[in-house]
């Protein structure tokens, strides 16, 4: 899932725009609660030239001050009325992230906002609109309450869009059900889970205490199964444990089982990386952990890998310390991601595989 949110420029997101405070409003909770909630904010910004309202070169091209950018969210640019044009690159992004939701917000609704709904529906995404999270001016033909009325009550609805509530998308963006449920990889109803997840919430103070004590057992006592030149193929967080060893991908797997069997929601993220120092050998898929720490009321990303010289993960609640920064030099990439499973081919490699040294995943998530 992603949140898109659509020209929302100093040059245009004033209180001339139909219920400009409400809307206002409603785009700043919403993209609060997709940080909190691990949904990427994407943002698209229109570029009309020299000496336009939304000239690139001014004040007035930047995100209006309330609705800013974190440094490591995702900017698109345009100079045409959909967001989903080619020269935005939009479009293959989502792609190549599997996203097929997309929590639509921004103006104008009947110029930028209309031709993104529409155009990204054609291209296949699901567009989700929260009510008064769009606004639009007075044109030649409508006055702006009657054109906000027009596309949001009886154009988009059932036709290019779901129309929904902001209290409703904010659920959709806190379902936290998924990372909760035991699947065959993350197996923690399974006896080995169970007990020592009991083990460490009875040495544990509090949930954050535990939350890094789970960590750091399988960061430091569950050694990597390459690192440990051994062959074994563990499948699951359970074989994981029996085995007393893994790979990233189950190991990540482990943890979500230790966390998932005390109620928290826990996903796997993944890197693309090189196997060797440079892309000399290809590539592998590296998996690493999210978990949703609810007195923070946000997602945060945990590499339970193991360390090893140059290799030095940690656990931290403020900034991302983990095994592998990606090298877009490379061709590395850090998805930023959230799965509540892993990956099926990921799981068929290991069901196939007798030596898990000579395991290769040389393809992107």
């Amino acid at each position: 899932m992603i949140l898109l949110v659509v020209d929302t420029q100093r040059g245009c997101f004033n209180e001339k725009l139909f219920a400009f405070e409400t809307v206002k409003e409603n785009i700043k909770r919403l993209i609060a609660e997709a940080r909190k909630n691990g949904v990427e904010v994407c943002y698209v910004q229109h570029d009309d030239g020299p000496g336009a309202d939304l000239d690139k070169e001014t004040p007035n091209y930047e995100i209006f001050d309330d609705f800013a950018p974190l440094p490591d969210e995702k900017r698109f640019e345009k100079n045409v009325n959909s967001a989903f044009h080619p020269m935005t690159g939009l479009s293959e992004y989502l792609k190549s992230k599997n996203e097929k939701d997309i929590i639509t917000i921004g103006v104008s609704t009947d110029y930028c906002m209309d031709a993104t709904v529409k155009c990204g529906f054609e291209q296949g995404f699901n567009i989700i609109i929260p009510a008064y999270a769009n606004s639009t001016y007075d044109n030649p033909y409508f006055d702006k309450e009657t054109a906000y009325k027009y596309f949001n009550e009886f154009m988009w609805p059932k036709r290019y869009a779901k129309a929904v509530s902001v209290d409703e998308a904010i659920e959709i963006m806190k379902n936290l059900s998924d990372y909760l449920k035991e699947t065959d990889c993350i197996d923690y109803t399974n006896p080995l889970i169970a007990e020592k997840a009991a083990e460490l919430k009875a040495a544990s103070s509090d949930t954050l205490d535990y939350i890094e004590r789970a960590y750091k057992f399988v960061r430091d006592e569950i050694p990597h199964t390459w690192d440990a030149k051994l062959t074994v193929v563990s499948k699951s967080a359970s074989d994981v444990l029996k085995n007393k060893t893994g790979i990233c991908w189950t190991k990540a797997c482990l943890l979500a089982a230790l966390l998932r069997a005390n109620k928290i929601p826990s996903g796997i993220s993944y890197q693309y990386l090189t196997r060797a120092d440079d892309a000399s050998d290809g590539y592998i898929i590296h998996a690493l952990n999210t978990v949703y720490i609810d007195s923070l009321q946000k997602w945060i990303r945990l590499d339970a890998r193991g360390n090893k010289p140059g290799v030095n993960a940690q656990f931290s609640l403020e900034k991302e310390i983990l095994a592998f920064p990606a090298r877009p030099e490379f061709g590395e990439k850090d998805y930023r991601d959230n799965h509540s499973d892993l990956d099926v081919r990921l799981k068929e490699i290991l069901k196939t595989s007798s030596n898990i040294l000579e395991v290769r995943a040389d393809f992107e998530i």
